[in-house]
């Protein structure tokens, strides 16, 4: 009996390294080709077969942060990203804390159709907006994108935030209002720093979904106002500059950097927030 259940651990553990192997050839063989190519000239990226040792270039790069435009772009992605995340979070807090806490007669069913909205197709909607907006003359403007990003991220605020409030005892509450508390200070200076990790998870979630949101951004945004997550494109085929592969890795490589920044600045708070819930429960 020891005999077979040892092989069955070594098959699975085989299986699961099998699987994790070919899960992160996936994922970096591209990134490191890209990142390649970044230092690479024309011809060399072009070259058959191609060449893993060539003499690197800092071109493509120069071009993407001096003459490309890159740094606005940046900064675009950084005031649309946060705005409507904060925004998103700050609405969907209040919303959250309704849905979990007061007594709603179907309430269920309420956060089941918030969070419902988020499945809505951004193509079922992109025309309606670009016709509202055209005629409000805001196409090409920071409103434009932000407002639409401000209802997409909001389902996801509430239903998430809810699960992290309603694991918080609502006799907390009870009790603060008791000694006079009022509602707003409840909501933040009680409870908020109770599921802080959540909350902050949750932004970390939303703000990553929305810098990396290209379809409505490509239609409701300009030369002013255009994300990196858009500007990447300029250097492919189909861009506006003709096929640029050199600048075009080098910009996909960018567009990588404030994720991984994101991701290594609050790693902590958003593994404490993910656990959140198997902690308390």
């Amino acid at each position: 009996m020891s005999t077979v259940y040892t092989k069955s651990s070594k098959v699975k553990t085989i299986i699961i390294w099998s699987i994790i192997v070919i899960y992160l050839f996936w994922v970096l063989v591209p990134l490191i080709w890209a990142t390649l190519n970044s230092f690479k000239t024309l011809k060399d990226i072009y070259a058959v077969p191609p060449k893993l040792i060539f003499e690197p270039t800092l071109e493509n790069w120069d071009y993407v942060l001096r003459y490309a435009e890159f740094p606005k772009y940046y900064l675009n992605t950084m005031i649309i990203g946060l705005t409507s995340t904060v925004t998103a979070m700050i609405l969907g807090y209040f919303m959250a804390y309704a849905l979990a806490r007061f007594e709603i007669k179907r309430k269920d069913d309420i956060a089941f159709f918030v969070l419902s909205q988020r499945i809505l197709p951004p193509a079922s909607i992109v025309i309606p907006l670009f016709i509202l907006f055209d005629k409000l003359a805001l196409i090409n403007t920071y409103p434009a994108i932000i407002l639409p990003y401000i209802v997409l991220n909001l389902p996801f605020s509430v239903w998430i935030l809810r699960s992290f409030i309603e694991e918080v005892p609502k006799e907390i509450d009870e009790a603060a209002l008791v000694d006079g508390a009022s509602i707003l200070r409840v909501m933040f200076q009680i409870v908020l720093p109770q599921i802080l990790y959540g909350f902050l998870a949750t932004w970390i979630f939303i703000f990553v979904l929305t810098i990396n949101e290209y379809f409505l951004a490509a239609i409701l945004t300009g030369a002013a106002t255009r994300p990196v997550s858009v500007a990447v494109t300029l250097f492919l085929p189909v861009g506006v500059r003709g096929a640029m592969p050199g600048p075009a890795c080098a910009a996909g490589i960018l567009m990588l950097i404030p994720p991984l920044v994101i991701f290594g600045l609050f790693h902590k708070f958003l593994v404490r927030g993910l656990t959140f819930g198997v902690i308390k429960g």
